[in-house]
C-alpha cells in the first residue's frame, strides 16, 4: 500500500519535501495522478511504513496537506491534515 500527499501549492510540495528529506524519511517527487483533482501538480509518494512519520513531521512543521491511500490503482482520501 502506498500514500500520495497533495499540497495546496508548489512552494509547500517543495518545503514539505525539503523537510522530509532532513528527517531521512523515504519518499519520491511525482506528478499529481490524474484520478487526484486537488492539489498543485506535484505530490509526494510515501510507503506504507513511512507514512505516520510524514504525517508527524509535516504536522510539526504547520505543513496543510491532503493524504490519499491507493489501493489497487485507486486513489482515496484518507483524511486531510490541518496545521
Amino acid at each position: 500500500m502506498e500514500y500520495v500527499i497533495t499540497f495546496e501549492s508548489t512552494n509547500l510540495a517543495i518545503k514539505s519535501e525539503k523537510i522530509l528529506t532532513e528527517k531521512a524519511v523515504g519518499k519520491s517527487v511525482m506528478p499529481l495522478p490524474s484520478q487526484i483533482r486537488s492539489g498543485c501538480g506535484i505530490c509526494l509518494r510515501v510507503g506504507k511504513e513511512s507514512i505516520e512519520a510524514a504525517e508527524k513531521h509535516l504536522k510539526n512543521a504547520g505543513i496543510k496537506c491532503e493524504i490519499f491511500e491507493q489501493i489497487n490503482g485507486t486513489f482515496t482520501k484518507k483524511k486531510e491534515q490541518d496545521r
